[in-house]
Parts: structure tokens; C-alpha cells; sequence
């Protein structure tokens, strides 16, 4: 089963804009990228630009096959004989499979989080406001920046 993200972003009139990840959006992969690959405004407002992800990647990348297997995949025999798409593109379901555009807009804050409440399929918000990564997971009230969910957790493997 994936696990689903919401990727979202805080404008100067605290509107929000927010797409769908539909896969790893868990903080190992989904953070980890947002936070090393999309830390400006422009660069995410380019990634929200694109609409709903299947899967994140620190590149944007170019109009593929959605169906293509990605670098590394080699759960498939079909996929040894196919040219594989980069693994850091991401996969997007307007560009890549021509699917409606998805993009999600909020009056607020507030609205985004009653929208992801603690029943949603969503299982992490991830919101860009005041040029920091802020995660929420979905069982839990409050954000915590990104980065000490991202610091914490390494410390756990330590």
C-alpha cells in the first residue's frame, strides 16, 4: 500500500496551493527530497505547476511514459527489456499519463488541515510557509519543521 502526502504551499495572502503524492510520501523519501531538492518558492511552485505526483523525485524531469519502470526497478521481467526512466524524475499524472490537472487550492491554512483532518488517507502534509518545510502527520495536531523530523529520525539510525 503507498503512502500518500499532500505537498502544499503558503502564498503571501496565505492562500494555499497543494498536490497529491501518491507514493513514498513518507518523510525518508517524500521529505528528504522536498527538502534538499524543492527549498525555494520558485522551484516548488514549478513542482506544484505539474500537479499530482505518482512518485517525488529531485528532478522534474521530462514527459515520459507513465509506465515505464524507473531506474532500479527490477521487480517485473518486462521491465529488463524496456529503457528505464531516470529514478530522480519525477512522475506526474497530467504530464506523464494525461490525466486532469490536479491542483488543490485552500483559503487558508485552516482549511487545508480540515480538509487532511486525523481521518484522512493522507497520511503526511508537508506545507512551505515562511521559507521552511513544516510535516505534519496525520494522527498527530501539530507541524514540526521538516528538517528536525528528517535530524531526528537519522538520529534513530544511529
Amino acid at each position: 500500500m503507498s503512502t500518500i502526502a499532500i505537498i502544499a504551499i503558503e502564498n503571501t495572502d496565505k492562500t494555499i496551493n497543494s498536490i497529491i503524492c501518491s507514493t513514498d510520501g513518507y518523510i525518508e523519501h517524500t521529505g528528504k527530497v522536498l527538502l534538499e531538492s524543492y527549498n525555494t518558492k520558485q522551484r516548488l511552485e514549478y513542482l506544484i505547476s505539474h500537479g499530482s505526483i505518482s512518485i517525488l523525485g529531485s528532478e522534474i524531469g521530462k514527459k515520459h511514459n507513465f509506465n515505464t519502470p524507473r531506474e532500479g526497478w527490477t521487480w517485473h521481467n518486462d521491465y529488463n527489456i524496456q529503457t528505464a526512466t531516470p529514478k530522480n524524475w519525477c512522475r506526474f499524472y497530467y504530464r506523464d499519463r494525461g490525466d486532469e490537472l490536479l491542483i488543490d487550492n485552500y483559503k487558508n491554512e485552516d482549511e487545508l488541515l480540515n480538509t487532511y483532518n486525523e481521518d484522512s488517507w493522507a497520511e503526511f502534509i508537508y506545507l512551505y510557509k515562511d521559507r521552511k518545510w513544516y510535516v505534519k502527520q496525520n494522527n498527530i495536531s501539530t507541524y514540526t519543521t521538516l528538517s528536525e523530523q528528517i535530524d531526528y529520525i537519522k538520529s534513530m539510525d544511529e
